[in-house]
């Protein structure tokens, strides 16, 4: 199948697909007689598998360890060390919403004189 029909069956960008193949997340495929590039199903699982691991968070490096790292121990710690790093962004995301919730409580009737905008330019 030629890249087109790749992004149509993956939802991935052709232009993300190129970039993919760029970076070696993904090997670019033999070339046809024809002069086009013929990609089969393998292309189709990989892309599937990266789009899949980046709705959980993993950025193209980490898929590319996970990619040449097939080792269970070795994902699982991977896999370990996101859940810690994402539980450090929640408990941030948490005091930061807290901090936000107190200077709204704390804000007068609005006027041309935020108060608000006064403390972040502190």
């Amino acid at each position: 199948m030629k890249i087109g029909e790749l992004s149509k069956k993956t939802g991935v960008p052709v232009q993300t697909i190129r970039y993919y193949q760029s970076i070696k997340l993904i090997p670019k495929p033999k070339t046809a007689e024809s002069g086009y590039r013929e990609f089969n199903d393998e292309y189709v699982n990989t892309l599937k598998f990266i789009v899949e691991a980046k709705k959980n968070s993993f950025t193209l490096k980490e898929i590319k360890f996970l990619f040449n790292n097939k080792n269970c121990k070795t994902v699982g710690k991977a896999i370990n060390q996101k859940i810690k790093f994402l539980e450090r962004q929640i408990s941030n995301s948490i005091k930061i919403k807290t901090k936000l919730e107190t200077l709204l409580a704390a804000c007068p009737k609005c006027t041309a004189d935020c108060t608000i905008l006064k403390i972040f330019k502190k």
